[in-house]
């Protein structure tokens, strides 16, 4: 009888072990799965959204054919690429001088967010190099992590207002 309950104690304590590397097999396998319907940039590995047809974290295919129907066809100077934030994967034309970012409603770039100011900062077109000017929002606007007053813009340089972070992609 002794032998019969080890027997029993034996088999399950290995039927649980089973069942654990089962699940563990069921789960990997349904990350497999997922893993393979999402589309990843060939160039820099991230994660890309359906409606997306470029990458905006590299800007690996042609600049001309990335589209933003807030702003008017007109020829860009250079592009905001939204890394993070609520607006990531959004790809804003820069098609004048001068473009104001804020979370009121009459900027260029709205970002609606408590901690962004309705007149927040300006990305100026000056002398053929890219300027960004903070508006008063006391610290809150950085360039490559330090805070900044104005600073030059070059490209790639990363703009972070709250918990928004762009990227300056600039036509020559």
């Amino acid at each position: 009888m002794e032998n019969i309950l080890y027997l029993i104690i034996g088999l399950s304590i290995i039927l649980f072990f089973l069942l654990i590397i089962l699940a563990i097999v069921i789960i990997k396998t349904s990350k497999i799965s997922r893993d393979k319907n999402l589309r990843r940039c060939p160039t820099c590995g991230q994660i890309l959204e359906p409606e997306w047809n470029r990458c905006p974290f590299c800007a690996e295919d042609k600049k001309e054919n990335l589209i933003d129907k807030r702003i008017p066809d007109l020829e860009p100077i250079g592009y905001i690429l939204v890394k993070s934030g609520n607006e990531r994967g959004n790809i804003y034309k820069i098609s004048k001088n001068r473009i104001k970012i804020g979370s009121g409603d009459f900027n260029d770039i709205v970002i609606k967010d408590k901690n962004v100011l309705p007149e927040h900062c300006e990305i100026e077109l000056r002398d053929k190099k890219f300027y960004i000017k903070d508006l008063n929002s006391e610290g809150k606007t950085k360039v490559n992590g330090k805070i900044i007053s104005e600073s030059e813009l070059k490209e790639n340089d990363e703009i972070i207002i709250s918990n928004y972070v762009f990227t300056l992609k600039v036509l020559e």
